[in-house]
């Protein structure tokens, strides 16, 4: 990948940046300008130090227009509800089960308007039911009895309610709404992997929702929709130890691309889908950090898709800004040394703009804000030439 080179014209209200080749980074007064910084807007860290927070779900779940968090937590400790009153978390007081918890998600399952939690255990997956107010509930279904790693909420068989893909140490399963938030297990069994990340997406383009699911040791899998739920192999993607799998348009095409974290020092990697759902390795290589958690964001206001990267064993956090093209740029920066299980993203201060959460393990899980309080438009002026310019409110 060819590297590339910026010059820079600064006026008191306007940076304007000619980008080279394939990428850009922004630098004011000789130091790194940064999108995301931790401070006290809102506390820039919840949980204590001795949890090891595999997971956060992110979503308003008292009805009262900001964004809470749920830490779903391992070591047999509780998962924790945080709330947030527009200006600080602060601890609901609930212990929602004492499992190894792999994987929190929040969406509404029972059709009722608020957000209920799905907890993917190392043992039996849990629903936990809100009662509108922000207070859950254990609504006695038991999915299951596998090691549960990742779970993921969707549509799958085009009822209009939400199902669930567990993606385990084992056969991943598929789990069916009955329309009031009662699963049933579908029957089907989608490989024998020891799956730890699992995405749904329409990857062909046929108006369904399809499957990937990243794997430790064996291939990663695309697993495509019927339409009525049903699920057939696709697609063998690389041979890592899979920790992460994201799903996005980083090449701004229409169609989803894959982008997959790595652990054990292996590289990082975006596939690239075709038009016709088939993805094709990018061989682009995202650092060699041993990374536990993907997500994607547009993080510097020019309608791309960026990648963050959760590392663990004492490696900073990374940012790679997305060329506008789907070629990622190191940004260089690194937030945090952490042993971080979980990054995403939500608009915590309730400003507009996304903000990054961690989850990490034996350290304070944190919240850092997204501090850009400006405009960045670009306009391309050949194949390898983008002209962006930042105009500061």
């Amino acid at each position: 990948m060819q590297s590339r080179s910026c010059i820079f014209l600064k006026t008191p209200l306007l940076i304007i940046t000619l980008c080279l080749l394939a990428g850009c980074k922004e630098y004011d007064d000789d130091t790194v300008s940064s999108v995301m910084s931790a401070n006290n807007e809102l506390p820039k860290d919840f949980s204590s130090t001795s949890r090891a927070t595999n997971s956060v779900a992110i979503g308003d779940i008292d009805g009262d227009g900001d964004l809470d968090l749920v830490a779903g937590n391992a070591k047999n400790q509780a998962n924790t509800v945080w709330r947030n009153n527009g200006l600080i978390l602060v601890t609901s007081g609930q212990e929602l089960g004492a499992k190894d918890t792999k994987s929190v998600v929040l969406a509404d399952v029972d059709g009722d308007g608020d957000a209920d939690l799905i907890a993917g255990n190392i043992g039996i997956n849990k629903v936990w039911l809100n009662n509108g107010v922000g207070v859950f509930s254990d609504s006695g279904q038991l999915l299951g009895g596998n090691k549960t790693y990742s779970i993921a909420l969707g549509d799958v068989d085009g009822d209009g309610s939400l199902d669930i893909v567990a993606g385990n140490a084992g056969v991943n399963k598929i789990w069916l709404n009955n329309g009031t938030g009662t699963y049933k297990d579908s029957g089907q069994s989608l490989g024998s992997n020891i799956t730890t990340s699992v995405a749904l997406g329409d990857i062909d383009g046929d108006g369904d929702l399809d499957l990937v699911s990243g794997n430790d040791g064996k291939a990663n899998r695309v697993w495509l929709n019927d339409g009525f739920g049903h699920f057939r192999r696709g697609q063998a993607l690389g041979t890592s130890a899979t920790s992460s799998i994201a799903l996005g348009d980083v090449d701004y095409d229409g169609f989803l691309d894959v982008v997959v974290g790595n652990f054990n020092g292996q590289p990082n990697e975006v596939w690239i889908n075709n038009s016709l759902g088939v993805l094709y390795n990018s061989a682009q290589t995202l650092g060699t950090s041993d990374t536990t958690s993907i997500a994607l964001s547009d993080m510097n206001g020019d309608g791309h898709l960026d990648v963050v990267a959760g590392n663990y064993n004492g490696q900073g956090n990374k940012i790679w800004y997305n060329n506008r093209r789907g070629v990622y740029i190191d940004s260089e920066e690194e937030l945090g040394i952490y042993d971080t299980l979980f990054v995403g993203f939500g608009d915590m201060d309730g400003d507009g703009n996304l903000d990054l959460v961690t989850g990490n393990d034996g350290q304070a899980n944190q919240i850092y804000h997204n501090r850009e309080d400006s405009i960045t438009t670009c306009i391309t002026l050949s194949p390898k030439v983008d002209l962006c310019w930042k105009s500061f409110l």
